[in-house]
């Protein structure tokens, strides 16, 4: 590697992507415009789940009119786990940044990176994943299931993940140190969307958790913003029971790997046969009242279904 000049950072941002070449051309188009500080030297990695030539196409055209490095990869393995793992393998940068492939960043999102880190205790950043709304949001879209369509928004301060921030590091608008992924490791291929699971999740979650066991100093950062397209079909109430109760699925894998110390009734830990009661009451005295609180506590069931489905009926673990 050519010997970088003194205090330049090495920056890689991941894209996994599979069949939305259209969606990934506008990331792309916001990667390639939004300005670098001389103080980092940025490479985009599109690791195509699916090998299509739409995706390839794409990457080219932006290859030969852009003067940032960019880079292809195919990984033949399904799921976007797989796709990401294979970036970081294949890249080197002492920052890993990953977006999704119907987002699009800031034009602020490079140099608040550089900022972020020039303190060298910070090992991860996060930040707001701000709609674009395919469709008017209906009424009944619930404030309690933000992720259900990736919604982040916790305010205009910075905070520290672990103490006060209230959520966890979502990896559609993350930045880690490499060091660190090194040694918690990378993403459980188990987990995440795949083709026969399309909308199995927890990737994110999982190696939250892992960073933060180790000890790593994470902040959550108001100007890391990101535009997450966010499509009619995801704005219905199939949508959101089918990714209630895969994710439920997920929590139960993260679970199995790493149970946490409650009581249990078989392997489903006991409180959520209360969370599940309480919510079918909540639900049965709120029937003739439509509001999105009667369709959280009918998402909480699912999400209880799924846990439970995912203890004695799926059979792929987290590794």
């Amino acid at each position: 590697m050519t010997d970088l000049p003194s205090g330049v950072t090495t920056l890689d941002v991941l894209i996994a992507t599979r069949r939305r070449p259209d969606m990934l051309r506008r990331a792309l188009d916001s990667l390639c415009s939004a300005p670098v500080p001389p103080s980092l030297r940025v490479t985009i990695v599109v690791i195509d789940n699916a090998g299509d030539a739409a995706t390839r196409k794409v990457v080219s055209s932006f290859a030969q009119r852009v003067p940032r490095c960019l880079l292809y990869l195919h990984e033949p393995s399904g799921g976007k786990s797989s796709a990401l793992n294979r970036g970081l393998r294949e890249t080197s940068g002492t920052l890993v940044g990953f977006i999704d492939d119907d987002e699009e960043i800031d034009r602020q999102w490079f140099e608040t990176v550089a900022e972020a880190f020039r303190a060298e205790e910070v090992d991860f950043i996060g930040g707001p994943c701000l709609p674009r709304w395919g469709a008017t949001p209906p009424a009944w879209l619930p404030e309690s299931w933000r992720g259900v369509i990736g919604f982040v928004d916790d305010g205009d301060r910075v905070m520290v993940f672990g103490d006060d921030a209230p959520g966890i590091l979502m990896g559609g608008n993350a930045v880690i140190r490499r060091r660190m992924l090194d040694a918690v490791g990378f993403y459980s291929p188990a987990l995440g969307p795949r083709p026969e699971a399309r909308l199995l999740s927890g990737e994110d979650e999982d190696l939250y958790v892992r960073l933060i066991r180790a000890g790593a100093h994470g902040l959550y950062v108001p100007r890391l913003r990101i535009i997450h397209y966010v499509p009619a079909q995801r704005l219905t109430k199939h949508y959101y029971r089918r990714w209630s109760f895969w994710h439920g699925v997920s929590r139960s894998l993260i679970d199995a790997a790493r149970p946490s110390h409650v009581k249990r009734i078989g392997r489903v830990p006991r409180y959520l046969y209360g969370t599940a009661a309480r919510a079918a009451l909540q639900t049965a005295a709120s029937v003739f009242r439509r509001s999105s609180h009667q369709f959280s506590n009918e998402l909480e069931l699912w999400h209880v279904a799924g846990f439970v489905y995912g203890c004695y009926w799926y059979r792929e673990g987290v590794r």
